[in-house]
Parts: structure tokens; C-alpha cells; sequence
């Protein structure tokens, strides 16, 4: 038998199914075209991506002040020739 699980994922399967080609029909019925969606979505990618980088490059820009910081602060690792504490 079904278990609840498995029924709660046939659900969702069938709604979006049933769902994604209503849409774009209707969508077809109002004459709204596809390729707006298609341009509007690569706009929005863009952004996220322009986004991402922002912040992957502040990441960047603090690890090299941090390690900036830490070789003008005078602090040293442990010397290769001491035992790793535990």
C-alpha cells in the first residue's frame, strides 16, 4: 500500500502537472508571449549573478585584510617542530 509519504509526493507530482501547462495555456489564451518571461528571467539571472560576485569578492577582500592584520599583529603558528596538541 501507500504509504502518507508517498501519497503527499503523487499529489504534488500531479498538481504541478496539471499546473505548468494550464498556465501556459492561459497564457497562450491571453496572448502573452513566453519570450517576455525568457528575457525577464535572464535579467533577473544576471542580477544574481553581478550579486554573487559582490559578495564573494568582499569575502575575499576580508580573508586578505585578516591575513594582513595577522602577519602585522606578530602572531605566529606553532613551529613545525613542536607536537600537535590534543
Amino acid at each position: 500500500g501507500f504509504d502518507a509519504a508517498r501519497a503527499r509526493t503523487g499529489k504534488r507530482w500531479l498538481h504541478w502537472l496539471l499546473l505548468v501547462p494550464l498556465l501556459i495555456f492561459a497564457l497562450d489564451i491571453a496572448r502573452i508571449p513566453l519570450a517576455v518571461f525568457a528575457f525577464l528571467g535572464g535579467a533577473l539571472a544576471i542580477g544574481v549573478g553581478f550579486g554573487a560576485q559582490t559578495i564573494i569578492e568582499n569575502f575575499i577582500d576580508f580573508g586578505d585584510k585578516a591575513l594582513v592584520l595577522r602577519s602585522m599583529s606578530g602572531w605566529r603558528s606553532a613551529p613545525a617542530s613542536m607536537p600537535p596538541r590534543y
